[in-house]
């Protein structure tokens, strides 16, 4: 049996995928509005993964943030502690 990329895209759609793609977005922008509200420029959101080791949702969430002029940064450090987090910034 053979699968062809647009089958397994497809199949991936009818498992959830655009949902939870969903769930994510509408998750992060909970999470602008809050920060926005205490008068910052950035918020957590993402563990901090290589591209590889990111989830194909968190990997798409990113791509419609920065299409929508977002970036994004480490965290940083905070209270000494190296924080293994990636903060969206406007």
């Amino acid at each position: 049996m053979t699968i062809t990329a647009s089958e397994a895209r497809e199949l991936s759609n009818k498992n959830g995928f655009e949902i939870q793609l969903q769930k994510k977005i509408q998750s992060i922008e909970r999470s602008i509005k809050r920060a926005c509200e205490n008068g910052k420029t950035s918020t957590c959101v993402f563990p901090f993964y290589s591209d590889y080791e990111k989830s194909d949702v968190d990997l798409k969430a990113k791509e419609h943030f920065k299409k929508l002029g977002y970036t994004f940064k480490r965290t940083g450090m905070n209270g000494g502690v190296p924080q293994n987090t990636e903060d969206i910034c406007w």
